[in-house]
């Protein structure tokens, strides 16, 4: 049934929540983990799961991440039939690109009706979370749905802005209830994971006349046609069921998340080795620590500490470092996230910080501890996450 299902990964996503982030990225692009890219979940979730026909549409801001589909993701055998294939933006007719899911997805309309899938899988580009995509496809074709909707049980609370969805007697989806309709609580939300039926979402997409994906068509389809709900973190599929999910729509919803791979027990299992994550790492050398010349041990504590890492007479605690990133004499990061090729000069001192690419601190520079001078400087998030951006 797999290899009769084409995926569709949207990576358009402006992020207006993870700026200044994604001032210079597409969201899809942002560094997660130390080692890995928001899209790698999604693109790591179809190629363990046997998924080998795949689109990604991009619109802004992509060359960061044509690049890492280029290095990372040229991993199918074209000889095979095998792709992960951008569709880039077109323009709509008025000289500007495509805006939102459901006009990214109109055009992928024409290579969705030249395939031969059954089944089209649309996915967001940007979430966190471990699936067996082909036990969801498997579970769509079972019951002979028209479209099947991946689900949760959370707390609206914590998934602010998803939908729930209502689910009769007889297993079929009866409505999507808008964001927020609902009192808060433990309900089953959408995860905006959708299987259509190839023929239904073609339909779909040629009477569509714009609109949001999640908020109009697909609401559109439930009660025309046969919706189910399919829950994840079940039994079924071969992924360890960690349950773990998070769509890092926010800053702070970012920097949870990075976090809580530094919990004794990570409620996201990257280490399943059957279901490790895919991703483009560089050729870089091992980490490493390293006295300084006053005599300084390098250390680091409960940290994430990717290659080409050098903690030269520094302290780094509870903190994710990607690759090449320097940490010199007395320096101390608390709590943090360091983009790739960040420099800590000798004696400065982060906490709860988000450092982007290439940002070199200054000797002796103090951030996330003055919270006034901070915000003069930076962009504080509402619990005080202090991002520091590229230059």
């Amino acid at each position: 049934m797999v290899s009769e299902t084409l995926a569709i990964v949207l990576a358009g996503d402006r992020g207006e929540g993870l700026a200044p982030l994604t001032n210079r990225r597409a969201k899809a692009a942002v560094p997660f983990g130390g080692e890995y890219r928001l899209i790698d979940f999604p693109l790591t979730n179809c190629l363990r799961s046997g998924l080998r026909h795949v689109l990604v549409t991009t619109e802004n801001k992509s060359h960061p991440l044509l690049r890492h589909l280029r290095d990372g993701w040229s991993i199918f055998n074209p000889a095979l039939g095998e792709y992960v294939m951008p569709v880039p933006a077109e323009s709509t007719g008025d000289g500007a690109g495509r805006h939102g899911a459901t006009e990214a997805l109109r055009q992928c309309r024409d290579m969705v009706a030249r395939s031969d899938a059954r089944t089209v899988l649309v996915l967001p580009g940007h979430h966190v979370y471990r699936m067996d995509y082909a036990a969801l496809v498997e579970y769509h074709d079972e019951h002979g749905f028209d479209l099947t909707i991946g689900c949760l049980e959370a707390s609206r609370h914590r998934l602010d802005g998803f939908q729930t969805v209502v689910v009769g007697d007889d297993g079929r989806v009866t409505t999507l209830s808008p964001p927020d309709s609902a009192p808060a609580g433990r309900e089953l939300l959408s995860m905006r994971v959708y299987a259509f039926a190839r023929e239904t979402l073609l339909d779909a997409l040629a009477s569509a006349t714009g609109g949001d994906l999640d908020l109009e068509l697909v609401p559109g389809i439930v009660g025309a046609h046969r919706v189910g709900a399919y829950r994840f973190g079940g039994r079924a599929g071969r992924v360890s069921q960690d349950r773990f999910f998070s769509p890092v729509d926010t800053v702070d919803e970012y920097f949870a998340a990075n976090m809580a791979l530094l919990e004794p027990v990570p409620p996201l299992d990257l280490y399943q080795d059957s279901w490790t994550i895919w991703s483009s790492t560089g050729k870089h050398p091992p980490a490493r620590t390293v006295s300084s010349a006053s005599g300084n041990e390098g250390i680091f504590v409960n940290s994430i500490v990717s290659n080409g890492t050098v903690i030269t007479g520094g302290v780094v605690s509870r903190s994710v470092l990607c690759p090449q990133v320097r940490v010199q004499d007395s320096a101390s990061v608390e709590e943090s996230i360091l983009f790739d090729g960040v420099v800590v000069g000798e004696g400065a001192q982060l906490r709860r910080c988000i450092v982007d690419k290439q940002v070199v601190i200054e000797r002796g520079d103090r951030i996330g501890f003055d919270a006034r001078e901070d915000a003069r400087r930076f962009h504080v998030t509402d619990t005080g996450i202090v991002v520091v951006p590229a230059a």
